[in-house]
């Protein structure tokens, strides 16, 4: 006996008397307790009685971000995939995790909270962005050391839907003389976020005076301004219009 190998086995399972093969129960003694059967085979080798959930498994112990970090994408679409890994400290992807996704910071949705990872230890989602511009932060955590894996995405606004006077406008000075405030005219979408990097011009469509600058990009709060500078007396008008055609106007008396 001291040479056999042993192999406990649960009451559940199957004696191995009765999977061994014709002619080798003369090599199996069995031994049966109240809580377990003891099977002992000459034959069977100590790996057979190793299953995967045993000492050698790789045990997960970090999330990480796999791909989509650092996405940019206009508000109200959807993303690319972003991508998490479960892994183990040797670097082996964990299947059949579970991870959980969930946006901590920012104007969006994920459209799968809580996914498996698969056989490369990957688990997938989207963010759904949502109508206001931002960043956004979006964390995929597991039962496992080091979790959270963090996502970090930008919600960038649409293209130019509007000009919107911001101050300015109706003003009262002298014929020939500059205004004591500026034209002040933000660029918004059609969901009112602020739109940088807009190119924009100002034309003097009434009256004699002029603008300066006659032309100016948006901050990046969406707002762009010019000095103006009365003509004749009587009522003057500015045009304000963005690269796509938007336009606002801004009036002033000279008298």
């Amino acid at each position: 006996m001291g040479s056999h190998t042993a192999c406990r086995v649960r009451p559940t399972e199957m004696c191995l008397d009765t999977l061994a093969p014709r002619g080798w129960n003369d090599q199996i003694g069995v031994m049966r307790g109240s809580r377990e059967l003891l099977a002992v085979l000459v034959l069977l080798t100590p790996s057979a009685c190793r299953d995967s959930s045993g000492p050698d498994s790789p045990v997960a112990s970090e999330i990480v971000a796999f791909a989509g970090d650092g996405q940019l994408g206009f508000v109200a679409t959807t993303s690319a995939p972003i991508v998490a890994r479960v892994r183990s400290d040797d670097n082996t992807p964990i299947e059949g995790f579970e991870v959980h996704f969930e946006v901590s910071a920012g104007d969006a949705a994920v459209t799968a909270s809580r996914v498996i990872t698969d056989v490369n230890g990957l688990a997938r989602s989207r963010v759904e962005y949502g109508t206001r511009a931002g960043r956004i932060s979006v964390h995929a955590s597991a039962a496992v050391p080091n979790s959270p894996a963090i996502f970090r995405l930008e919600a960038v606004p649409e293209f130019p839907r509007g000009v919107l006077i911001v101050s300015g406008n109706d003003q009262l000075g002298l014929p020939g003389a500059m205004l004591p405030q500026p034209l002040v005219a933000r660029v918004v979408d059609r969901f009112d976020n602020d739109v940088p990097d807009v190119d924009v011009s100002f034309t003097v469509s009434r009256g004699s005076g002029s603008v300066e600058p006659a032309s100016a990009r948006t901050d990046a709060r969406g707002r762009v301004q010019t000095q103006w500078r009365l003509g004749s007396s009587g009522e003057q008008q500015v045009i304000v219009t963005t690269e796509n055609g938007k336009q606002a106007f801004f009036n002033a008396l000279a008298r």
